[in-house]
């Protein structure tokens, strides 16, 4: 009887003899995944219990919600009686021309604060 490989039913002399998973040799280097970020505009909560105040993120996608992030673009008081927003538009639209994901709320109040600038005439 031929030796079996430890931890599974295949003989040991032909453990060898299997083929390598397809692509497995396109796979990128683990420097390169490391540099492929996935980046989401985003609200982070801060504030106390019942009294919320967001600042408006550039984090990766796998960072937790009030967790570490890449730039912080704006600010969102909604207890203000105008929901006060300040949103630096020039590095949103920055983010948003490297590919980055703006939520559905984060995408409207942008929408709010360019609707609220005044129209540049031409």
């Amino acid at each position: 009887m031929r030796p079996v490989h430890k931890g599974s039913a295949i003989p040991s002399d032909t453990v060898s003899d299997i083929p390598a998973a397809q692509g497995s040799d396109a796979r990128p280097s683990p420097e390169h995944r490391k540099s492929i970020i996935m980046v989401v505009i985003r609200l982070a909560r801060g504030g106390a219990k019942k009294r919320p105040f967001y600042r408006i993120v550039v984090a990766d996608v796998r960072s937790p919600r009030d967790g570490r992030y890449i730039e912080q673009v704006g600010t969102y008081n909604p207890r203000v009686e105008e929901n006060s927003v300040n949103v630096k538009l020039d590095r949103v639209d920055h983010w948003l021309s490297k590919g980055a994901k703006a939520t559905d709320t984060t995408a409207s109040l942008i929408r709010r604060v360019r609707k609220a600038l005044p129209a540049v005439e031409a």
